[in-house]
């Protein structure tokens, strides 16, 4: 019998930073939603149900994928309906609702979903974190304690556990919960961070650096413990090492601003005032990026402001990310013209015309953007094809270098094809356009 599979909803939990002018606050722990892949579905009883609630379930991702997080609740709140006892439908909702910020349903579906299956350890750690995450440090710590009761070779509950006796600054009883996760689980890369920072605040450097090497080693692409090790090199004076450290770190994440702040303590420290001034410059960007974030987090389903956050990411050479919020906003409003349309320039500076034009042919279907006209202009120059290019240049009203370019570029085709009055033509037009193209001709 087919089982829903879970909804995979992340929530990121941020360390604080430092001050620009003063030493880095080591705060990078592992701290991950521990709910992907981990809760297994109940069974229903019942076939027909079973069936209808696999396929409002796999409706909720694909919603959900898309962004679209409401009609992802109603589809599940639907599978709730016709199945009220699967644990895991109930812990999806939950996932989503903690991505909706809505933390009192959230909590009410992880508490339903334990209540449907009692014995299970995991969904006692998921809600431990969702608590922990939240500050709530005593209902955290019952729920670790019973994840751990339940079963004790539990890696993850005893390496949260390790967190809150972290956070309540018990130094020796969070170190034992770490101790004892790495000896459940040696591969346990998060453990082996938070132990190696534990020994960082213990001033025992030496350890601190072979625990920070080991998560490493385990896990080469795990940003914290660059970071982590790059505090410990700052600590000892050994300021290049914490400079390739925290640089590794921002490779792997370049949205964290503490980790250019510990990069530029360094830089500071070996007297490289420019390579600081850049990273105090990235610092800056951040802050500004951090604060069309969170206007998104206060108004998920405003459209606008996926636009604006994706323009931001393009002025900062991202266009990656750029192309994920602009499809975001497509997805949540397909009648939105402006999110084809930045789009389509991020296809374009990725070398992708085609995909470009599709979005410009999208934006134009929906409202006639003469932006549209302008971009798949540029798009069609870049497959070579002047005419095309031309005409929607014409249609945009737009008249600058680039237009002047496409001018010659045909003037030079229609010569070559014999048809020199109209090649002159063009060529006049060209230089009306841009003079300086007479010595380019010449």
């Amino acid at each position: 019998m087919h089982r829903p599979g879970l909804l995979v909803l992340l929530l990121c939990v941020v360390g604080c930073g430092s001050n620009d002018d003063q030493a880095p606050t080591a705060t990078t722990l592992s701290i991950k939603n521990p709910t992907a892949g981990t809760v297994t579905a109940s069974v229903p009883q019942q076939t027909q149900p079973a069936e209808t609630t696999l396929v409002l379930v796999k409706r909720a991702q694909e919603l959900a994928g898309r962004g679209q997080l409401r009609g992802a609740e109603e589809a599940l709140s639907q599978a709730i309906g016709l199945d009220p006892d699967n644990s895991s439908v109930h812990h999806m909702r939950a996932e989503l609702y903690t991505a909706l910020g809505e933390s009192a349903n959230a909590l009410a579906d992880f508490s339903t979903a334990i209540r449907l299956d009692p014995m299970n350890a995991r969904l006692f750690n998921v809600r431990g974190f969702f608590l922990m995450t939240r500050n709530e440090r005593a209902r955290a710590l019952r729920d670790f304690n019973d994840a751990i009761r339940i079963d004790s070779k539990f890696a993850q509950a005893w390496n949260n556990r390790g967190l809150l006796y972290l956070a309540a600054g018990d130094l020796e009883r969070a170190l034992n919960e770490f101790d004892t996760a790495i000896e459940i689980k040696p591969e346990y890369a998060d453990a082996w961070n938070n132990r190696g920072f534990i020994r960082y605040r213990k001033a025992e450097y030496d350890r601190a650096l072979k625990d920070l090497s080991q998560a490493i080693t385990l896990n080469s692409d795990y940003v914290n413990p660059y970071n982590n090790r790059g505090l410990v090199h700052l600590q000892l004076e050994q300021y290049e090492k914490a400079i390739a450290d925290f640089s590794s770190a921002i490779v792997r994440n370049p949205y964290d601003t503490k980790h250019f702040q510990s990069r530029r303590v360094a830089l500071l420290k070996l007297e490289r005032f420019e390579q600081a001034a850049a990273d105090a410059e990235r610092i800056e960007w951040l802050g500004r990026l951090a604060a069309l974030s969170a206007r998104i987090r206060q108004e998920p389903a405003n459209v606008q402001h996926y636009i604006d956050r994706g323009r931001y990411f393009a002025s900062g050479g991202d266009p990656d990310r750029a192309i994920m919020d602009f499809t975001k906003a497509i997805a949540m409003d397909s009648k939105f013209g402006d999110g084809y349309v930045n789009r389509a320039r991020m296809w374009l500076g990725k070398n992708d015309p085609d995909r470009a034009i599709a979005d410009c042919n999208a934006a134009l279907r929906i409202d006639g953007n003469y932006m549209a006209w302008s971009v798949r202009g540029d798009a069609w120059l870049h497959k070579g094809n002047h005419d095309n290019a031309l005409a929607d240049f014409e249609r945009a009203q737009r008249f600058d270098a680039t237009v002047a370019e496409a001018y010659m570029k045909r003037s030079r085709s229609r010569r070559d094809a014999g048809d020199s009055e109209a090649a002159e033509e063009d060529r006049r037009r060209a230089l009306e356009l841009d003079p300086s193209l007479e010595t380019v001709t010449q």
